[in-house]
């Protein structure tokens, strides 16, 4: 068996401080981007389907940031497992040690829900912001050209009636 010197130790408990908190901030810059990518069908569906002004699409409606697929969840815990051997082999040799892991899966855990669940909280509230900016910006220069065309088809419409 290896013995590690103190001094090793505590550098191995920072590493793997330092990756628990590296990975969670990956880990929630993904979920963010997964609940983008997967709501943006349904908020592309209520920028340009309306039929008043002001009731504005929301991200805050669609995004999910705690559902996760069954890709996401394995993917993740083989990327957390691989880049633990990693900085294992970086800090001690190679060697695994079980209280790396726990000081990665604490490190992992209290950033996330302390620091980066508020982060991902904060981007959405900007994005949705940002959202219904620029949709109300689209919806009022829009909303003459969709009127032109509405009554461009009320007329087309009511000439074809009176040729019949």
């Amino acid at each position: 068996m290896i013995s590690f010197s103190i001094k090793e130790i505590l550098v191995s408990i920072g590493y793997a401080a330092g990756y628990g908190v590296a990975y969670s901030a990956i880990f929630s810059l993904c979920l963010l981007i997964r609940a983008l990518i997967f709501s943006l069908s349904n908020i592309l569906s209520d920028i340009f389907k309306f039929e008043k002004i002001v009731p504005l699409p929301s991200f805050k409606k669609h995004i999910k940031l705690s559902e996760r697929g069954a890709i996401f969840s394995f993917l993740s815990v083989i990327i957390f497992a691989l880049g633990f051997i990693l900085i294992s082999y970086f800090a001690l040799d190679g060697v695994i040690r079980v209280y790396m892991l726990f000081f990665a899966f604490a490190a992992f855990y209290l950033s996330k829900f302390v620091l980066f669940d508020f982060l991902n909280k904060i981007f959405v509230w900007f994005f949705d912001k940002l959202l219904m900016l620029l949709c109300l910006l689209l919806r009022i220069s829009f909303a003459p050209i969709r009127s032109l065309f509405k009554f461009v088809k009320s007329r087309v419409k009511y000439f074809l009636r009176a040729i019949k």
